[in-house]
């Protein structure tokens, strides 16, 4: 199960596809090879949703680039968008849709989960971003507790990709 974002690293340059041009030189298109595979291609997180629970192989590409508006929040507010895409599902949603796939696996599972914004909207200096950024990773949480409630010998690692700079507190007053 692969669920995210970069529809332009998965299609050929030049290649339309549900979000935006492909930019890969290589000529392949990872979309169609996914489907020549068994996989289940998503756009939405309506489409996710709807998809039977014996669908095991699935491919969920819910944009060009990222799920969520990477630019300061004045440039969003001007342009009239939201943080996140409306119709991309929540890491939560994303990580519930996952485990309730591969959690049964007699032979185990690695699942690599992250919430990207937390990075990109604290490095942008965008507050509302950063701020909507950490309660989705906090909930993102909700269903790997739930899980490992039911599966109490499970393993589980967190660790953070970068430091996300952006945000900091300083004394204005001296």
């Amino acid at each position: 199960i692969l669920l995210g974002a970069g529809e332009e690293l998965l299609l050929p340059k030049g290649v339309q596809g549900r979000f935006g041009a492909g930019m890969r030189s290589d000529g392949r298109n990872l979309i169609e090879e996914a489907r020549a595979r068994g996989y289940a291609v998503v756009y939405t997180r309506e489409e996710m949703q709807a998809l039977p629970a014996e669908v095991q192989k699935v491919l969920g590409v819910f944009n060009i680039e990222d799920t969520f508006h990477d630019r300061p929040e004045e440039e969003l507010r001007e342009a009239g968008l939201p943080n996140y895409l409306e119709s991309a599902p929540t890491v939560a949603e994303m990580t519930e849709f996952a485990l309730a796939r591969i959690g049964g696996n007699p032979n185990g599972f690695l699942a690599v989960i992250e919430e990207e914004g937390t990075d990109n909207f604290c490095n942008k200096m965008n507050a509302s971003g950063c701020l909507e950024a950490f309660k989705r990773a906090d909930d993102g949480f909700v269903p790997i507790l739930d899980f490992i409630d039911a599966n109490p010998k499970t393993f589980v690692v967190t660790a953070s990709d970068s430091s996300a700079g952006g945000i900091q507190v300083s004394d204005l007053a001296s």
